[in-house]
């Protein structure tokens, strides 16, 4: 299209047509183009021809068409030379990658945010489960230091009444036996009293 040098990453494909006038010796003329941004070096021809571009990458480009008579002095002029530009996809051009970027960094950072605060709150809840069970095993510490007193308590006072009892059951048979040695020393033998 004649004044466009814009074009979409799909209008890709480009046909160039050239050709040089010398009315005396057409067959004499000499080609040579390039398409800058894509051809390294010049390409060379003996006719008119056509030349086309296919899938050509986003970019910048110049197609340039000289001719010549000696293969030593090149004329191009302003008709010759192309200068055009092929737009990128969205996905490819810059403010696109920069946003997937920032999309990936806040999601990344989103996910981390997210992640540190159910851990946190993981923390939390085990820490309280830790405290109450904590709690739990303090309070039955309690309570069997509480019942051990008690046992204990209980070992002393029936310990004390074993030792009255002990005591008591001494002076019984200190009695008894001292009841007996008094028998004994008044009454007579049994031997005796059985002859009797």
């Amino acid at each position: 299209e004649k004044g466009r040098n814009k074009f979409r990453y799909r209008e890709n494909n480009f046909t160039f047509g050239y050709n040089g006038i010398w009315f005396s010796n057409p067959d004499g003329l000499k080609y040579r183009y390039k398409l800058k941004g894509n051809d390294i070096d010049w390409n060379y021809s003996n006719r008119n021809q056509t030349r086309t571009y296919s899938n050509l990458a986003p970019g910048n480009y110049s197609f340039i068409s000289e001719v010549s008579l000696d293969r030593r002095n090149w004329f191009g002029s302003d008709d010759s030379f192309f200068s055009f530009s092929i737009s990128p996809p969205l996905w490819r051009r810059k403010w696109f990658i920069i946003l997937v970027a920032l999309s990936i960094v806040a999601a990344i950072y989103s996910y981390i945010k997210l992640r540190v605060r159910s851990l946190q709150r993981d923390k939390r809840l085990l820490e309280e489960e830790v405290q109450k069970r904590t709690d739990e095993i303090l309070k039955q510490n309690k309570i069997l230091a509480d019942q051990k007193n008690e046992i204990e308590m209980q070992r002393d006072i029936a310990r004390e009444q074993r030792n009255k009892i002990e005591a008591q059951n001494e002076e019984i048979q200190s009695s008894i036996y001292y009841a007996r040695r008094i028998q004994s020393a008044t009454l007579p033998p049994k031997k005796k009293l059985d002859s009797i």
